[in-house]
């Protein structure tokens, strides 16, 4: 599925939640039957709570490479991606009543320098976490480099201290948005083009409100 802002020069592909079919399995026992069934069962359950987005330029061929991609991941009984470095932080937002979400995978080409490639992407993952999911707290694991960049480009801020995450040896912070915020900010600055001196993150390259209106529609029934 692909969803299109004519006022950009940005394509924004939906991949990787799709789930295939269970095929035939004549021959095979019940019980085989009814496992691969619950198998199915809880792959399309963890699909229902996930979602990896990529982005692509509008004038690249089809099969083109990806420019940017980002995942968004709802809370759930597996919990999250997060929790693993930061259990009782996490939990902690829990108690607080929150719905939870996560944004992990986020990559860009480093040859890419496009706000509203970025922009876009991050908008559809907002609306999907948002708009789909009711979530009310988005987290993310940052390297500490990347803390400022965050605060200033998406009004997150730091969820617990710098912590070593040993599985990739480099150090990590965990950071939290308000996704209150982020519905305001959007309310605010979506579709108003390039920010200005005062204006520096990127909100302005969100969607217009019938763009944003026509992702949900999709987003509702993908």
């Amino acid at each position: 599925m692909k969803i299109n802002a004519a006022q950009r020069a940005v394509r924004v592909i939906l991949v990787g939640v799709l789930i295939a079919g269970v095929g035939g399995l004549s021959g095979c026992a019940k019980w085989k039957e009814r496992r691969a069934e619950r198998r199915a069962a809880r792959a399309a359950k963890a699909a229902d709570r996930s979602m990896t987005l990529d982005g692509k330029f509008d004038d690249w061929p089809a099969d083109a490479a990806t420019v940017a991609t980002i995942t968004a991941g709802i809370d759930g009984a597996d919990g999250l991606f997060v929790e693993k470095l930061y259990p009782d932080c996490v939990e902690a937002i829990r108690w607080r009543g929150g719905k939870l979400c996560e944004f992990t995978k986020f990559a860009v080409d480093e040859s890419v320098r496009s706000q509203a490639v970025i922009g876009a992407i991050f908008h559809v993952a907002c609306l999907y976490v948002l708009e789909v999911h009711r979530c009310t707290d988005a987290l993310i694991e940052v390297n500490p480099r990347h803390v400022r960049f965050y605060e200033q480009m998406l009004g997150f801020s730091r969820a617990a201290e710098q912590r070593l995450d040993h599985s990739v040896s480099a150090p990590a912070v965990l950071m939290r948005l308000d996704l209150s915020h982020c519905a305001r900010e959007i309310e605010r600055l979506a579709g108003s083009g390039a920010p200005s001196r005062r204006e520096r993150s990127f909100y302005p390259h969100f969607f217009s409100r019938p763009v944003a209106e026509e992702v949900v529609q999709r987003l509702r029934v993908h």
